[in-house]
């Protein structure tokens, strides 16, 4: 499926109209259905669906493992997920939480992270690979590019590394993918380092922590209550991670 769409538009550019063609990104209305019962519709970027869905899943707590996944369907504008079992019903989901998030997310999570494990990972990374991975991240996505509309994320290593790079139009979206990945191919995370364009904000946190990785890196800011939670849950929390500099905001130790 195509990413971006065509629109005539007019330019102005030193006080000039110009008529142009503009590449503009899609946006597309996903219908996650788990065992026959519509969970949510994702505003999304209409590529790796199925891990989009997965991460999803995972990250509001539906699912611990892929092994809970019997088969994951496509068909136009949904995406059909059978599950074996599952963690949380819909009968036990707390209330409903609108996030920060583009559109106005909406969560099933308790955004004070209660019950999750704290992350005890004792990686280190060398403060140029963090920056490293955040330039290279900039430079990876052709889609923003052109149409200056999506959110980047990717999974490094502690060597500068890119492992798994995903992007799509809203932040919280280009974790769950990258996370989906992770749940559908059985891949750990707690060495690595999760590197987004977008604000940190505690449901972002949260998706971090769920996944056992220990460095969190955004080029953009994060909100008190994630710096509070990555403090209690153990996850190292960089923003503003441009050029040559960085805040670290909680557990520096991991940073060298």
């Amino acid at each position: 499926m195509d990413l971006t769409t065509e629109f005539k538009i007019i330019r102005l550019a030193d006080d000039t109209f110009k008529e142009e063609e503009d590449q503009v990104v899609k946006e597309f209305p996903l219908k996650i259905i788990v065992n026959d019962e519509e969970v949510v519709t994702l505003a999304c970027s209409p590529h790796y669906l199925d891990e989009l869905a997965a991460g999803y899943l995972y990250s509001e707590g539906f699912i611990e493992d892929k092994s809970q996944i019997l088969q994951i369907t496509l068909v136009e504008d949904a995406v059909t997920v059978e599950l074996s079992e599952m963690t949380k019903g819909m009968g036990e989901l707390p209330h409903r939480i609108i996030t920060s998030g583009c559109g106005r997310s909406t969560v099933y999570t308790d955004l004070y992270g209660t019950g999750l494990v704290k992350v005890r990972s004792e990686v280190q990374v060398i403060h140029q690979r963090i920056l490293q991975l955040s330039s290279e991240l900039n430079n990876l996505s052709k889609l923003f590019k052109e149409t200056g509309g999506v959110h980047n994320t990717l999974l490094g290593d502690c060597q500068g590394e890119f492992l798994i790079f995903r992007e799509d139009i809203g932040r919280h979206n280009a974790v769950d993918k990258l996370v989906g990945h992770l749940v559908l191919n059985d891949l750990t995370a707690d060495d690595k380092i999760l590197v987004t364009t977008g604000r940190i904000s505690a449901e972002m946190l949260l998706k971090t922590v769920r996944r056992q990785i220990p460095i969190l890196v955004s080029r953009s800011a994060p909100t008190d209550m994630a710096i509070q939670l990555a403090y209690r849950l153990g996850v190292t929390l960089i923003g503003f991670a441009r050029g040559r500099r960085m805040n670290i905001y909680t557990h520096g130790e991991r940073v060298i």
